[in-house]
């Protein structure tokens, strides 16, 4: 008759053995482990495909993008470079408070009319993908991210539907 070596205990018991009878353990364990090694696997491929790609993020952005309407300079100099130094001042509190600084890419800075300036922008998340977002900068300089509580009331209010100034590419080139 063959013999094993007990998984446990190591010593050598009969190939039949479904329980040591040195230290009493179950010698099947290896076959509930792969099962669940199968079924976290199946979880983990699930998952995967649950996880939309970058194309469908593109869309949210353009969709985000295009509820904020920018429209040509009409104020002074001087009032457009108070805007655009509010817009990176928000950029720079945004970029700095990322879990990852470098990957904060921006995709939208719109300065509106009314004093707040609406953001879209990508970053990377805790798992290394990237999340598309948005923030609004407040007239009276508070900055609430798509994450916080009370957001979609304040991006209604100060983004939807305003017009303004797009600065993305001033805020874009002053960041780097």
């Amino acid at each position: 008759m063959a013999e094993k070596k007990c998984r446990y205990c190591s010593m050598m018991i009969p190939g039949d053995a479904k329980i040591c009878p040195h230290c009493r353990k179950s010698q099947s364990a290896g076959t509930t482990r792969n099962i669940i090694g199968l079924l976290v696997l199946i979880f983990i491929l699930y998952t995967c495909s649950q996880i939309p790609s970058f194309d469908s993020y593109r869309q949210k952005a353009q969709a985000a993008k295009s509820s904020v309407a920018p429209v040509q300079e009409t104020t002074t100099p001087d009032h457009s470079k108070e805007k655009s130094t509010r817009a990176l001042a928000g950029a720079m509190t945004l970029k700095s408070s990322m879990r990852n600084p470098e990957s904060f890419k921006l995709a939208a800075v719109i300065a509106t009319d009314s004093g707040a300036v609406c953001y879209k922008y990508r970053s990377q998340n805790g798992f290394g993908g990237m999340n598309v977002a948005l923030a609004v900068l407040s007239k009276n300089d508070e900055i609430k991210t798509s994450e916080m509580e009370g957001f979609d009331k304040k991006w209604k209010r100060e983004c939807v539907g305003k017009t303004g100034e797009d600065v993305v590419d001033y805020v874009e080139m002053l960041l780097k």
